[in-house]
């Protein structure tokens, strides 16, 4: 007999893990989606009492993809859910949490859980079983959400040892009960109760998760990817108690068994951020086209559509909620694990592609849509020449100086300019000419056609002027004309007059000099810089050096040769590109030349294959960073291509951008082990960053500003890597038939042909995050965005945060269209106080959970400033009630409910 202090108590999950997309595309998956559904619907049918429930992956949008093609089922699937059947969310989509921003995540499960609710279901466990690591701030979101358990495979820290159930505690201290999938999502699946041998991998599971746990209690994971419902899970239930009697299992759930650990005694925990991911770290790299349109579109949306429509919604716009909530489905439903990471197929790819480029379209148009609501217009129905304020949005909750580029319209009678001069109020700047051409611009009308109307586009360039925070900046421009002169005065206008420059603010010193205020830095031939930080004395030298080494990886991995070759590049030509009264830039072409691949015994073929390089520098009136634009026209396959920033700072310091925190990371060792003739790692060897990425030995440092290119590498003596571009046309594998490659085409991921890549160089004292400099960091993802009107736009907003450690996230309007609803979150691991400025009367605030339930009423000092006591890397969401102005009246139809 059994005794039964040796029985364990076994709760059975019988799931689908449903990547969305990933070797085929959403639509093939689709048809085997049909069949789930169909299966399940025999089996509440037939065996409603015995079945307890079917859990789907976490994530809401398998059941969108289905009720989309069998609408018909939808009232049947709202019974199941509310009955408990069918368990649905929290999430959207199981997002990759490292590639996507913090308010990417946030509407993730804001969406997932208003689906959960539609179809009046509970969610309150994360469930995250493929996701490649995890961020910091997760167990903080997740108790934004009143998410108390999180479920977990990837990215922690795991050996013989670690037991199956702990707490996670999260960088700013919140902790969330943590159920580790020791065994993973699969423990137990391919049980067929005709077949023992089928047991073989469940018994194995329940072995090792008896040795780790301490309460008698295990959790067994019946499911696997795009698994069908098994009808028989009596069976198999029957079959595993018959074969090792000392489990005694109940076909369960999550909640169920969470209830059963006595979590007092639970003693293991993890901390923050937790990315031991080996053999998925090359996916920060691979298909980095698309992780670029996904940060453009991200911006987008978060850093003009919403709050400009925010803004033009307290002046009596409506707000575009539904057009915005469907900006986001296509944006989220692009974040799923399998496609972020671009470790796809390329009809994925094309896919992925499609939504991003939705996303961007849309949040672009509702921003200008946003900017013309607080003008009082409606831009499609002007002639663009008619308009003569220029309207600039800064988007961050602090002043910024900056030069202005942008177009202008002129008649195209217009020939001689003699000076485009931009005024606001007193202040008075002469805008350079960059560039001109004709356009016909498209007149819209309500009942016809568009009418051509032609134009002159003048980009033109003036600055730095002083742009307050959150609110529209106008300015007004006029040209004068000359008709004896001609292209005379237009190519001095360009080329800027020399006096005009002077020692401070001097951009191009002459030769390959560029200098301002802040650095001093010279260009050499082969695109590598010396660069001095003027303020500390500190140079830089031979930065930036372009480099490229074979790459025998796959879309998941980056995996050197045995015998590891750089190759560098090749200068053609190095010139002046552009020399204006307020920047300078200098071009360097040049070519990479490398083996044309890697034969199958992982040598680098003798044949060579060459990528065309162009890098423009470009350094700005009163900008402390050094922007760098590089254009590749690429032919090289299974490549890393990557920029060196080699500074010999000695015991230096990373300090990383994560969603909603800055998170201090150790060298990476840079240790690999011999695979089938090739590198590998069993580590990690590829670090992610957010927005940018710093080192410092406590006195001076640099940062790194990506856009949109999130992968970097961090090695000891102050070496840092970015990758621009990484190339492979293998899913997973090495070509052999060890996984089903070539039969899922993947040749877009060798990312041949035209790219373009933007990065910045800022160099700083100190840490970077307590530095006035931060702001510069955080601006190079967020530009000034102009427009043109005809009259000048509205928006007596003007947000200003004391401090620039305190990180602006969201201002949108709230979920239930009450107020506003501002985010922002503390960088330091202190407590601060966060004061925030209004120069619009604030009539009640609320600090509220993430998910916007109030907790309790802030006090307003004088109806235009809050207060509020920050904890060390807490995630702050509050509610603003303003006056908000109807359409030719001032009534208050914001206040608090």
């Amino acid at each position: 007999m059994i005794d039964k202090k040796n029985i364990y108590k076994s709760h059975l999950i019988v799931h689908t893990h449903w990547d969305r997309e990933w070797y085929e595309s959403m639509e093939l998956y689709r048809f085997r989606l049909i069949k789930v559904f169909e299966r399940l619907k025999k089996i509440f049918a037939s065996d409603a009492p015995a079945y307890h429930s079917f859990f789907l992956d976490g994530q809401t949008v398998v059941l969108d993809d289905y009720l989309e093609v069998r609408k018909e089922d939808e009232q049947l699937i709202r019974e199941w859910v509310k009955s408990g059947r069918l368990r649905i969310g929290p999430f959207h989509t199981l997002l990759d949490e490292q590639l996507v921003s913090g308010e990417s995540y946030i509407r993730n499960l804001i969406i997932g859980l208003a689906t959960v609710e539609e179809y009046g279901g509970t969610a309150k466990t994360a469930y995250f079983p493929d996701n490649f690591g995890h961020i910091s701030q997760t167990p903080q979101i997740l108790k934004g959400f009143d998410i108390d358990v999180a479920v977990i495979m990837r990215g922690i820290e795991k050996d013989e040892n670690t037991p199956p159930e702990g707490y996670w505690k999260g960088a700013d201290g919140s902790k969330v009960k943590a159920l580790l999938l020791l065994c993973g999502y699969g423990s137990i699946c391919g049980c067929d109760p005709g077949n023992e041998n089928s047991f073989k991998h469940a018994l194995n599971s329940i072995d090792d998760l008896k040795k780790r746990t301490k309460f008698n209690t295990l959790l067994l994971m019946h499911g696997i990817d795009h698994s069908l419902p098994q009808s028989d899970i009596q069976g198999v239930i029957d079959t595993l108690q018959k074969i090792d009697p000392e489990v005694e299992i109940a076909h369960s759930d999550f909640e169920s068994y969470v209830a059963a650990i006595p979590w007092k005694k639970v003693e293991y925990e993890i901390c923050g951020e937790q990315i031991k991911t080996p053999f998925l770290d090359g996916t920060f790299s691979s298909r980095m086209a698309l992780k670029i349109m996904n940060r453009e579109s991200e911006n987008m949306l978060t850093g003009y559509a919403e709050p400009l429509s925010a803004l033009a919604w307290l002046e009596g716009a409506d707000y575009p909620a539904q057009d915005l909530k469907r900006a986001w489905r296509h944006l989220t439903q692009s974040h799923i694990h399998d496609s972020i990471t671009g470790c796809h197929s390329d009809s994925v790819a094309d896919d992925m592609r499609n939504r991003l480029f939705k996303s961007f379209e849309m949040g672009k148009f509702i921003a200008e849509r946003g900017m013309d609501n607080l003008a009082g217009e409606t831009y499609d129905y002007q002639n663009p020449a008619e308009s003569k304020i220029i309207s600039i949005f800064n988007p961050s909750p602090f002043e910024r100086s900056e030069v202005v580029r942008m177009d202008i319209f002129l008649p195209p009678e217009t020939d001689l300019i003699r000076s485009i001069r931009v005024t606001r109020g007193g202040e008075s700047y002469e805008a350079a000419i960059v560039a001109i051409e004709e356009v016909c611009w498209p007149l819209r009308s309500d009942y016809s056609i568009p009418n051509r109307i032609l134009h002159k586009r003048l980009t033109i360039e003036f600055g730095p002027v002083k742009l307050a925070p959150f609110t529209s900046n106008n300015f007004n421009y006029e040209l004068k004309v000359d008709e004896t002169v001609g292209d005379n005065f237009l190519n001095a206008i360009t080329a800027g007059s020399e006096h005009e420059k002077s020692q401070v603010d001097i951009i191009h010193r002459g030769g390959n000099v560029l200098e301002n205020e802040f650095v001093k830095l010279e260009v050499f031939q082969d695109a590598t810089i010396d660069v001095t930080d003027k303020q500390s004395g500190n140079c830089f030298e031979e930065f930036h050096r372009i480099e490229v080494e074979m790459d025998s990886g796959n879309l998941y991995v980056f995996a050197p040769l045995l015998k590891r070759t750089r190759y560098y590049l090749t200068p053609t030509s190095i010139s002046l590109e552009e020399d204006l009264p307020t920047s300078a830039s200098i071009k360097v072409t040049g070519h990479i030349d490398a083996p044309a691949g890697i034969a199958p015994d992982m040598t680098p073929l003798e044949k060579k294959a060459r990528c065309l390089v162009d890098v423009v520098i470009t350094l700005k009136k009163g900008d402390p960073v050094i922007h760098f634009k590089t254009k590749l026209d690429s032919a090289l396959k299974q490549v890393c291509l990557r920029t060196v920033f080699d500074s010999g700072l000695k015991n230096a310091v990373n300090h990383v951008n994560t969603p909603f925190d800055i998170v201090e990371r150790p060298p990476l060792s840079d240790k690999y082990i011999c695979v089938d003739k090739r590198q590998t790692s069993s580590d990690v060897n590829r670090y992610c960053a957010l927005n940018f990425t710093s080192i410092t030995d406590g006195e001076n440092g640099f940062a790194l500003l990506n856009r949109g290119l999130p992968e970097y590498t961090f090695h000891k003596d102050g070496i840092m890597t970015l990758t621009l571009l990484r190339s492979s046309n293998l899913i997973y594998g090495t070509g052999k038939t060890d996984f089903p490659l070539k039969e899922f085409p993947s040749e877009g991921g060798f990312e041949l042909g035209r790219h373009e890549r933007e990065y910045g160089l800022l160099l700083h004292s100190g840490s970077l995050i307590e530095s006035e400099r931060v702001t510069s960091a955080l601006a190079y993802n967020s530009p000034i965005r102009p427009r043109l009107h005809a009259t000048p736009p509205s928006s007596p907003f003007g947000m200003r945060f004391n401090t620039h450690s305190i990180i602006f996230s969201a201002l949108k309007l709230s979920e239930n269209g009450e107020c506003l609803v501002l985010r922002f979150y503390n960088a330091l691991a202190k407590e601060q106080t966060a004061e925030i400025a209004f120069d619009r009367e604030l009539l009640k605030a609320f600090s509220c959970r993430i998910d916007e339930t109030i907790n309790y009423e802030i006090e307003v000092d004088k109806g235009k400033r809050v207060k509020i006591n920050v904890k060390a890397k807490e995630i702050i969401t509050l509610k603003l009630f303003f006056r908000r102005t109807e359409k030719n009246t001032n009534k208050n139809v914001s206040s608090p409910t």
